[in-house]
């Protein structure tokens, strides 16, 4: 019986705070400073964790799913 891989997009959601005089410059820090999510122990595996090195940036994992892609694995 072939085995299939399912592709599954699961939306995680940072929140950094800022010190700003605004709105505006608070996003553009944001947007200078947030350097993305970093996977710590690799690709595969119920042991692997995601997080950040910026102390300001909180993760939300708590969200929806949705299955983007469905292919026979080889």
């Amino acid at each position: 019986m072939p085995t299939y891989e399912a592709e599954i997009l699961c939306r995680v959601t940072a929140r950094m705070t800022i010190e700003a005089d605004s709105a505006e410059e608070a996003e553009e820090i944001a947007a200078s400073d947030f350097e993305g999510l970093t996977a710590y122990m690799g690709n595969s595996g119920c042991d692997k964790l995601v997080g950040t090195e910026d102390k300001r940036v909180a993760l939300d994992a708590d969200c929806g799913w949705e299955i983007l892609d469905v292919m026979e694995d080889y």
